[in-house]
């Protein structure tokens, strides 16, 4: 039995996405390995008992995998992606990421992040915004603008380019955030 939240697993989803390359699945190993972990929270301030967030999630996403998880809020969903990104220990199993702890992981190899609400400074303009994320993933000024320019190509921000953040809509905001996510070309994105 896996769950959120105490919850069944009828009240959370956590689904595949069928990532196809010349047809096939991609079958390069287990990127992500949730092995019957839990997390407890202490008590919280002004309640008496410990929270269980998580209840012995079990759950193997592949290499190369594209998965969504879904719930109703209060399920455990940011704890999940806590443990997975190691600002969070497990109270109880084991989370690996690429076959060691999620810190080490990310140390060594970094990954995508798009957070929720995804936002930069509302003078900063599409481009701008894309140059400045690219070079801090550390590349030159040269290829952060040619790696900006793919990325506003990809997503069809073109068009977009020169307008501050301010004045993009949700949609434009969140193709952004997406391009954000996928200039450092990391195998973990979340």
């Amino acid at each position: 039995h896996a769950g959120f939240g105490g919850s069944t697993p009828e009240s959370w989803i956590l689904k595949e996405t069928k990532h196809r390359a010349g047809g096939r699945m991609h079958a390069r190993g287990i990127m992500i390995e949730f092995e019957k972990a839990g997390k407890i929270y202490g008590p919280a301030p002004g309640r008496s008992r410990p929270v269980e967030a998580l209840r012995e999630v079990t759950l193997r996403i592949p290499r190369g995998g594209v998965w969504a998880v879904v719930g109703p809020n209060g399920a455990g969903k940011t704890t999940l992606f806590g443990l997975l990104l190691g600002f969070l220990h497990p109270t109880g199993g084991r989370v690996r990421v690429g076959d060691v702890e999620p810190r080490r992981y990310l140390r060594r190899h970094g990954a995508g992040y798009l957070p929720e609400r995804f936002g930069v400074p509302g003078e900063w303009t599409v481009a701008s915004a894309l140059r400045a994320f690219a070079r801090l993933e550390g590349l030159s000024a040269r290829d952060a603008a040619a790696r900006a320019g793919e990325m506003i190509e990809r997503f069809g921000l073109e068009a977009h380019a020169g307008k501050p953040a301010a004045a993009l809509s949700r949609g434009l905001n969140q193709r952004l955030g997406l391009a954000q996510a996928l200039l450092g070309r990391r195998e973990l994105i979340v």
